[in-house]
C-alpha cells in the first residue's frame, strides 16, 4: 500500500497557486492511519524561497491534507463514537487498538479499498 501511495507521487521542479510559485523541497513522511493499518508514507512537498507554509499536492488526491486518517477510518471511528456510550468507546479504543469493525463495515472497507487500489 505504501508503494502504491508514493507511485502516485510525480515530483516537477515546481508548482504554482494562485500566482505564487512553490519549489520542489525534497521528500517529508507521513503515517496515515488506512483500514488495512498505519502505514509511512514519503511525498513531495513546495515551498515558497522564502519560506513559509509548504504544499503537498500528493496529499490531495487521497483526501489526506492536513489529515492524518483515511476516510473509510474516519467513518468507522465516528459510528463508534455514535453508538457507544464514552466509557464503551474507552473500552473498545483499547481493547482493539484504534477500530472495531461490525461485519459489514469490514466488507465495506475491503471493497472501498479494493475499489482505491484497482483504480489507482
Amino acid at each position: 500500500m505504501e508503494a502504491c501511495f508514493e507511485s502516485k507521487d510525480n515530483p516537477v521542479k515546481s508548482v504554482e497557486l494562485n500566482g505564487t510559485r512553490y519549489l520542489n523541497k525534497g521528500k517529508s513522511p507521513k503515517t496515515v492511519v488506512t483500514s488495512l493499518g498505519k502505514i509511512s508514507i514519503r511525498r513531495s512537498y513546495y515551498q515558497h524561497r522564502s519560506g513559509g507554509t509548504c504544499l503537498f499536492p500528493p496529499d490531495e488526491r487521497p483526501g489526506i491534507k492536513n489529515e492524518y486518517l483515511m476516510a473509510d477510518v474516519k467513518e468507522a471511528v465516528l459510528y463508534s463514537c455514535a453508538s457507544n456510550t464514552p466509557e464503551e468507546r474507552s473500552t473498545l479504543l483499547e481493547k482493539f487498538g484504534l477500530i472495531e469493525l461490525h461485519s459489514t463495515q469490514i466488507k465495506r472497507f475491503v471493497g472501498t479499498t479494493g475499489a482505491f487500489m484497482e483504480k489507482k
